[in-house]
């Protein structure tokens, strides 16, 4: 990795799946749900504010673990903030991870 990637970037490049959040249920769950602002999601969520942002614009698909912890933050399910297709390939790679971590700990 070098000096200019950041840690994100280069484990993105790495998972082999990229999870696409709906930005409108990102946003509704935000504004009606938890009623935060863009800020204070980012906070509680431990990522920034401008990523939010990107995220609510449709410009970025982000990792399974920032999707934890978007998940994390605003007391939801996956499924609340992905499209309705994505769903089911996630589920695909959580199996393939689980699987793949339960054989490497035996």
């Amino acid at each position: 990795m070098t000096t200019t990637q950041s840690t994100s970037q280069a484990h993105r490049r790495r998972s082999p799946y990229s999870p696409g959040i709906d930005p409108a249920k990102l946003q509704r769950l935000r504004f009606t749900v938890a009623l935060m602002s863009q800020a204070q999601l980012a906070e509680k969520a431990g990522l920034s504010r401008a990523w939010i942002a990107k995220l609510e614009c449709g410009r970025g698909r982000p990792s399974v673990e920032t999707l934890r912890k978007l998940c994390a933050a605003l007391e939801c399910q996956p499924a609340d903030l992905l499209y309705d297709g994505e769903v089911a390939e996630l589920n695909k790679y959580w199996d393939a991870h689980s699987q793949a971590v339960a054989t490497t700990a035996a």
